[in-house]
């Protein structure tokens, strides 16, 4: 094996494994306890460096390469951030569902420098800009929320209250909204399941 390689495998499985695997395995990092229904009980890895087990930073990997006779750290952690900036498409590839590659992308952006977390977008919801129904009302705050279950929760404010409808994970509905791409639906189809779901809900707490 390449020297190379070699540095990658040492200072990238640092930098990686203790930040990248333990988001992208939530469920089943090492050092993690659960319950028998596969709960996470304790989200803290098993690894440490510089004595640390969280909040590890670039400053320490390269301190541990140079006690370590690790060359070329600050690339080497550029490879690696370059590797995770592109988890999305990795995971597209491997068919992960859409649900655990939002989540996934989301966390990891947050560890990476912003010059890699910026390319890191996937996961972002639409954004349905306010605006007024045929019949006076204000909708707000629009969102479909996803649970580890893959229920589904859509909610919006509407006329300053906030209504909700839950769709169970064997329902019609929640297979429509996974077909219609889940939180990154479109805006026209937001608006629509508002109309049919939460407008009916605020016009009968109206009286009307």
């Amino acid at each position: 094996m390449a020297s190379g390689h070699i540095y990658c495998s040492r200072l990238g499985t640092l930098y990686g494994f203790k930040q990248f695997s333990a988001a992208a395995a939530p469920e089943h990092s090492p050092g993690q306890s659960e319950a028998h229904n596969g709960t996470v009980l304790e989200n803290a890895h098993s690894m440490s460096i510089q004595g640390k087990f969280e909040d590890i930073t670039e400053e320490d990997l390269k301190l541990f390469a140079r006690q370590n006779g690790i060359k070329n750290a600050g690339r080497i952690i550029d490879e690696v951030c370059t590797a995770i900036s592109h988890f999305y498409t990795y995971a597209s590839e491997c068919q992960i569902d859409d649900y655990w590659k939002d989540r996934i992308e989301s966390f990891l952006s947050g560890l990476l420098p912003s010059a890699f977390g910026e390319t890191m977008k996937h996961y972002l919801p639409t954004v349905v800009e306010p605006y007024m129904t045929e019949d006076g009302f204000r909708v707000s705050d629009v969102r479909i929320v996803e649970s580890p279950r893959h229920d589904f929760r859509v909610d919006a404010v509407i006329g300053g209250k906030t209504q909700k409808y839950i769709a169970g994970r064997k329902s019609d509905l929640a297979a429509e909204i996974v077909r219609k791409g889940r939180g990154k639906m479109s805006a026209d189809d937001m608006k629509a399941l508002v109309k049919r779901l939460l407008l009916p809900l605020e016009r009968r707490d109206a009286g009307l």
